[in-house]
């Protein structure tokens, strides 16, 4: 048995994922039951994480690694297409149908050159009970943290006092 799973929830992880065979997990159904739902424990819902890019909360491209199973899975099944992740990126603020038109490059430029990302998106909106089409450009992200103090690999909270 994995000697940490206390402090992790695996119930996320896919039951035929190599990960419970390398370590010897019979009863995997009951594994990942065990920490299921607790408060407090590290939620891993991905093992196969390559790279992962935090621009700032809930602003985030996650890269994964997709093994030999899930691609032929991908290839032959449609149903298993969009359930077998290889990029994953939020952007709050950011309409979902203008994340068409960004990549993880446009994070890790975000990051590395302090590049902001412009988003255009069209909308439809009611002004006085009329209808318009509207298009409209907002900043989508870029790498600048307004909220948090970076001092080296930590941050605090700008107003963080230490006693």
């Amino acid at each position: 048995m994995y000697k940490n799973a206390e402090f992790y929830d695996f119930s996320k992880i896919a039951s035929y994922h190599e990960f419970f065979e390398k370590m010897n997990i019979t009863d995997i159904e009951g594994f990942k039951k065990i920490n299921k739902g607790k408060l407090g424990l590290w939620k891993i819902e991905n093992l196969a994480m390559l790279c992962l890019i935090a621009l700032k909360s809930k602003q985030y491209s996650i890269l994964n690694f997709v093994s030999a199973y899930e691609h032929e899975l991908r290839r032959q099944h449609k149903k298993y297409r969009k359930s077998i992740l290889i990029e994953e990126m939020r952007a709050k603020g950011v309409p979902y149908a203008c994340m068409k038109n960004i990549s993880h490059a446009n994070y890790e430029d975000a990051l590395k050159d302090d590049h902001v990302k412009q988003v255009s998106c069209k909308a439809i909106r009611s002004y006085k009970h009329k209808l318009y089409t509207i298009e409209s450009t907002k900043v989508g992200f870029h790498g600048l943290d307004l909220k948090r103090k970076y001092i080296g690999n930590t941050s605090v909270p700008f107003g963080y006092n230490p006693i």
